[in-house]
């Protein structure tokens, strides 16, 4: 064979065997890209949607001790006034600020606390479905509509720590009794568990 002949078979092996090769890897590289994104893709969403789920949640437990408590009316009105007038406490007998007995003021302070358990679950259910229809939008609009939810958590947080424990805890006294006990502790519960949440929701999604 002649020079020319074995020069133009070493640029055919060239052109149709390595380029190829290269070809084939970039597509391999360009699929395997395409499959990471899909799949990041998909592992964002679902995070996502997690935090719908979440947000939720605290609106049905908002929304169901509220109504709890309505149905109960009567009984939420008689732990009230039990709390509120300082009623048998033995180990801090003493107040330096005045115990409340007034019916209207005990009224006063029951409409307070079911604005807050209803308003942090209407809130929390608005910004879960706000959070829902964001799901597919980008990480700016996704984090605009987080808003309403973080509002929600932090009304929760005002409701339980607020008024039951900073007013009822630290200035009623109320965890002198068992009654008063029991709702110091689930009122830590329901505001701990809210202020996770607000830092789960806050934190950003890509």
């Amino acid at each position: 064979m002649s020079a020319l002949g074995q020069v133009m078979l070493f640029a055919h092996a060239v052109i149709m065997g390595r380029k190829p090769a290269r070809c084939h890897s970039h597509i391999e590289s360009h699929s395997l890209d395409r499959t990471a994104c899909h799949l990041a893709d998909e592992e964002g969403l679902m995070i996502r949607l997690l935090k719908c789920l979440i947000v939720l949640a605290a609106a049905m437990l908002c929304i169901f001790y509220a109504a709890n408590n309505v149905a109960n009316i009567n009984n939420m009105y008689g732990v009230l006034s039990y709390v509120l007038g300082n009623q048998e406490h033995v180990v801090y007998p003493s107040s330096f600020g005045p115990s409340i007995t007034m019916p209207a003021l005990i009224w006063a302070a029951m409409i307070a606390v079911l604005i807050g358990e209803f308003g942090a679950g209407a809130l929390a259910l608005k910004g879960s479905w706000d959070l829902f229809r964001a799901r597919r939008k980008s990480a700016d609009d996704f984090q605009k509509a987080k808003t309403t939810a973080l509002i929600a958590c932090l009304v929760g947080v005002i409701t339980w720590y607020g008024l039951f424990m900073a007013i009822g805890g630290a200035y009623f006294q109320m965890w002198q009794t068992e009654i008063g006990m029991a709702s110091q502790a689930d009122a830590f519960r329901f505001a701990a568990m809210l202020g996770i949440l607000f830092l789960v929701v806050q934190s950003r999604d890509e």
